[in-house]
């Protein structure tokens, strides 16, 4: 999919390999740490805000045409399933101008926890690799 929309063999192999190696990308600016507000395991993490927020940094489109900036992003940290402490980091945005308190009290929002109940494990959503 990626080779479809004109990014090179290797870069495309280094992104989607078991061990992503993400040096082919540009890097953003700043860093944020999004620090857990609490402790518990992860419970669930609101994909439609990450996507929001990521489309507030440049990371989307409005519309057809309009600029990517591949430098800015969201890394998680942590996933569905896993503990986190309080004051820990879950995931870090990735951006190139100064970041809005909204846009991380949003990322702080997307965050569920429940910490009357043990880690675990996720089933994998992917099936197979197709090749």
């Amino acid at each position: 999919m990626l080779q479809k929309q004109g990014v090179a063999a290797n870069v495309a192999e280094a992104l989607c390999s078991d061990n992503p190696d993400y040096s082919h990308l540009p890097s953003a600016k700043h860093v944020t740490q999004v620090l857990a507000q609490g402790s518990g395991v992860v419970t669930s993490i609101n994909a439609m805000t990450m996507a929001e927020v990521n489309l507030a940094l440049g990371a989307g489109r409005n519309r057809a045409g309009d600029p990517i900036n591949f430098s800015v992003g969201i890394v998680l940290h942590k996933v569905v399933g896993e503990k986190v402490g309080k004051g820990e980091a879950w995931a870090e945005i990735h951006h190139d101008n100064p970041l809005p308190n909204s846009l991380l009290n949003n990322m702080q929002e997307a965050l569920k926890l429940d910490s009357s109940i043990d880690p675990f494990n996720m089933p994998s959503l992917v099936v197979s690799r197709v090749s």
